[in-house]
């Protein structure tokens, strides 16, 4: 049975509507509301949660965004993006191609739209390029993953014309 993409909405800003007594996720990410787009703006930003038979097995959210190309090697221009801010699969679902499925749900909803993702580890690498994201390294080689400035992790991108 195909994964379900079901798009939520918070009840109000600095809120986050992920439910934070599903076990499994990182729950830094999902209830801390300053992570998830300080303030969180609900006509941009787009919170996702699949679901296989009735269980949250992954989640995402996504912002607007703009990628510096003159900082990464095989990029010309500055380009708009969706960020792909946070993206998770829950940890009993990991390994068993749930998270690809979830991740091509994402290209196809935003398939006119070049999506980013920042890579936080080499694990995140290898998911990234498996889902058909192409590498893009940094001129200056920074690759200081999991930074408080999320430009210096790696670059993966979907759907950009080089």
């Amino acid at each position: 049975m195909p994964l379900e993409m079901i798009r939520l909405h918070p009840a109000q800003d600095y809120d986050t509507p992920f439910d934070d007594a599903c076990d499994g996720f990182n729950q830094r990410w999902w209830t801390d509301s300053t992570l998830v787009s300080t303030p969180f703006k609900p006509l941009e930003d787009d919170c996702w949660s699949f679901f296989d038979e009735g269980n949250e097995v992954a989640r995402a959210v996504i912002s607007n965004a703009t990628i510096n190309g003159d900082n990464y090697e095989g990029l010309e221009n500055s380009i708009a993006v969706r960020d792909i801010d946070f993206f998770e699969v829950r940890r009993q679902y990991q390994r068993k191609g749930l998270g690809r499925e979830a991740a091509t749900l994402l290209v196809d909803r935003y398939q006119r739209q070049v999506l980013s993702a920042f890579s936080i580890d080499e694990s995140a690498d290898s998911f990234w390029s498996a889902a058909g994201f192409v590498y893009f390294p940094r001129k200056d080689q920074a690759d200081i993953r999991e930074s408080s400035h999320r430009s210096y992790d790696p670059l993966f991108l979907h759907g950009v014309k080089v």
